[in-house]
């Protein structure tokens, strides 16, 4: 998996006033707006096959927004568009496996999105994320656990930043992912780290 490198930067004003609408209702200016996208974003996914080995992937290209409060994250709010032609394995056999109409199929679904609905905390640094995963144009609620697992002052940003880790598993079968099972589990892994520059 990519290392991020870039710090994710808060949007300007007009940017804000857009993504305050794309995200629904959430109270104005409810923390600080960031861009989320590759280089300093990784969305990465694991699956067991066979029960003896688990295959690894990620996504190459995606954007999305968070808007943060870290005072009262229950104010916070994230959406998410991946591209699922971007799938990404070590093996270009499964790359090609999972762009198929069997998994993703990327002709018909190039896109998949997740939209928050609910950000709970659960306890110092850690929050439940409640949403709406769409993947082939079905939808289900699904829930992820976000973790702030770094946050310090970098002098080489001059600024302070922030590094979080979200985690969850998505049921393939759910989404008429049904092709191998037997072989690959219905559950996959999801773990997404995004390292943040936050607003001054």
């Amino acid at each position: 998996m990519r290392q991020s490198l870039n710090i994710v930067r808060p949007l300007n004003i007009v940017q804000l006033a857009v993504a305050a609408l794309v995200l629904g209702a959430v109270p104005a200016r409810a923390g600080d707006l960031y861009r989320i996208q590759p280089g300093t974003t990784t969305i990465a996914f694991a699956v067991d096959a066979m029960g003896l080995f688990e295959t690894t992937g990620e996504f190459e290209a995606f954007e999305g927004n968070l808007l943060l409060d870290l005072k009262e994250p229950e104010r916070s709010r994230v959406e998410v568009r991946v591209d699922t032609t971007s799938v990404a394995t070590d093996s270009s056999y499964a790359g090609e496996r999972l762009r198929s109409a069997d998994y993703f199929d990327v002709e018909r679904y190039p896109v998949m999105r997740f939209r928050a609905n609910a950000v709970t905390p659960l306890d110092a640094g850690r929050v439940a994320i409640t949403g709406d995963l769409t993947i082939r144009d079905v939808t289900r609620p699904q829930t992820l656990e976000a973790s702030l697992t770094d946050r310090r002052f970098d002098p080489a940003a001059g600024a302070e930043v922030a590094n979080f880790t979200v985690t969850g598993k998505v049921d393939r079968a759910a989404f008429g992912m049904v092709a191998d099972q037997g072989l690959v589990s219905d559950d996959v892994a999801l773990s997404i780290r995004a390292h943040i520059r936050l607003a001054q």
